[in-house]
């Protein structure tokens, strides 16, 4: 009984909207993000708990926003989704391309944010670009799938680990990291 009420609070933390654009919106960004001028750069997956492999531990990365900076060239296309977001306060806004592998490869637990002062009425949210069998798990156990147009919302004190996908060329994603007025 207090398994269950336990992943039933986690679980009620996250919010899922589907269709969160427009599809005009959201193609002109997804059309974009694909587009051969659009910047991704090589990173490593970062802030796991247990080391990955140095071989596979790789994907690539947009930074559109990081505390007070933003990349001018690319920021306004965040606009419509901030939009609908509200949030008080910016933390970092960063997109994720993880190419296909042959089997699902799960990233490691992590929380995008590493700071004891971080207040608890900071979110996180995932834009899904592309619908893939990729998808984002939870420590509780939970998967979200990745759907075209789907938004996941969260504090940002929960676990969650990305993986790749097979059935597609890739997993794109943005993520958002922000403050929001109130508490979950």
């Amino acid at each position: 009984m207090v398994e269950w009420y336990i992943h039933f609070v986690i679980t009620k933390m996250i919010d899922i909207v589907d269709n969160y654009l427009p599809e005009k919106q959201f193609f002109e960004l997804f059309n974009h993000m694909k587009d051969f001028s659009f910047d991704w750069h090589l990173s490593g997956i970062v802030n796991t708990e247990i080391p990955s492999d140095p071989i596979r531990n790789w994907q690539f990365c947009h930074l559109f926003y990081r505390m007070h900076q933003h990349n001018s060239r690319t920021f306004s296309m965040m606009l419509p989704i901030l939009e609908k977001i509200n949030p008080v306060g910016l933390i970092r806004i960063k997109a994720n391309l993880s190419l296909a592998t042959t089997e699902i490869e799960e990233g490691g637990m992590h929380i995008d944010l590493i700071d004891e002062d971080t207040p608890d009425c900071v979110r996180t949210s995932i834009l899904y670009m592309n619908t893939n069998d990729g998808y984002t798990l939870f420590e509780d156990g939970t998967k979200v799938e990745s759907v075209m147009n789907r938004l996941v919302t969260f504090p940002h004190t929960m676990k969650h680990a990305g993986t790749t996908c097979t059935d597609v060329p890739f997993r794109m994603v943005i993520n958002f990291n922000y403050i929001t007025s109130t508490k979950l």
